[in-house]
């Protein structure tokens, strides 16, 4: 289900993570039965990542949520500056608008 709402767009910035080689033969036959039928596309399958261990797992998991928060924090940022132009708006600006 994840795979499909991050295939559409409707969920970014999750990684769908699966571990271990038991994984292998369901990617080749996505890859050698589903993309060819135009099931999925061949992009699509870049939205999984195969590990082969949980610490593996853990550590994608991880600099994957290093990367939401550093993006999430930079946005925030960016619309509290944005917020503060409009309500605030830098002395030049006020001059520039007046004449």
């Amino acid at each position: 289900m994840v795979w499909q709402l991050l295939q559409v767009g409707f969920m970014t910035e999750r990684p769908v993570v699966l571990v271990g080689e038991i994984w292998n033969g369901l990617l080749e036959w996505f890859r050698r039965d589903m993309v060819p039928r135009g099931l999925i596309n061949d992009s699509d399958l870049d939205l999984v990542q195969l590990v082969p261990s949980v610490e593996k797992a853990v550590q994608l998991i991880e600099h994957h949520k290093r990367t939401f928060d550093t993006a999430r924090e930079k946005f925030i940022l960016e619309r509290l500056r944005a917020e503060r132009a409009v309500k605030e708006p830098p002395a030049v600006v006020e001059r520039v608008g007046r004449e």
